[in-house]
């Protein structure tokens, strides 16, 4: 019987996809206002630094502000403009959080959920600090009992920040349901066993017990869960 629903936070609860989109614009103007660098050397070290972050990210789970920031800061200064990653990770934290918005349906998914008298979890690869700013920005921490981080475990999903959880909370397995939109690490839920609900809109994803394109078709999911997952 399912008794607890696991959110992951970014493109899941929180649209992190638009201030993304925005971004490349913004920081290449801040630079050249800032420290002159010209916008095409700007631009071309950005995209660089985002390959390289993707390329990363596909091997390793990271923290990718982090990681582009490190390297942005280090190809430009290769290319004679010194800029530090600090002022680059504050630039990009302060866009960020000046864009946060939730997604269609995350607050009344999250009410939904909680006066039906489950119990709500945060599941993400995140540091205290901002995840706290992430949830005022949103307005959605009184829906959680208890958030489980990688910054504060010292694992990630792909890891071991699943198997944290079901210790710590003394949960079975199918007990859970983890809600996510990213296949390899929400999905790795599945290698302990905990079910998976895919968001997403891509008709090819694979690796989920179900698939929504939207919060509000998670309620269809509810209404099948005890009866499609073996005790």
């Amino acid at each position: 019987m399912l008794k607890a629903v696991l959110f992951d936070l970014g493109d899941t609860l929180v649209d992190v996809s638009t201030w993304k989109k925005k971004f490349p614009r913004a920081i290449v103007n801040f630079l050249f206002s800032s420290y002159n660098v010209p916008k095409n050397i700007a631009k071309e070290k950005l995209q660089i630094t985002l390959k390289e972050v993707e390329e990363i990210s596909k091997v390793k789970e990271i923290d990718k502000i982090d990681e582009a920031s490190r390297i942005y800061s280090s190809l430009l200064k290769e290319a004679g403009y010194i800029v530090g990653e600090k002022e680059i990770l504050n630039f990009t934290l302060e866009f960020r959080d000046k864009h946060l918005k939730l997604l269609p349906y995350a607050k009344q998914t999250l009410n939904f959920l909680k006066k039906k008298g489950y119990t709500l979890y945060v599941v993400s690869n995140a540091k205290k600090d901002r995840l706290k700013k992430f949830l005022e920005i949103s307005n959605i921490g009184q829906f959680f009992t208890k958030s489980f981080i990688s910054g504060e475990a010292g694992t990630t999903k792909r890891e071991r920040l699943f198997e944290v959880f079901l210790n710590s909370t003394g949960l079975s397995p199918k007990e859970c349901l983890m809600v996510g939109d990213d296949p390899e690490s929400d999905g790795a839920a599945l290698r302990y066993g905990i079910p998976f609900c895919l968001v997403s809109k891509d008709k090819n994803a694979k690796n989920y017990t179900f698939k929504i394109s939207n919060l509000r078709e998670l309620k269809k999911v509810l209404e099948v869960f005890d009866k499609s997952v073996e005790p």
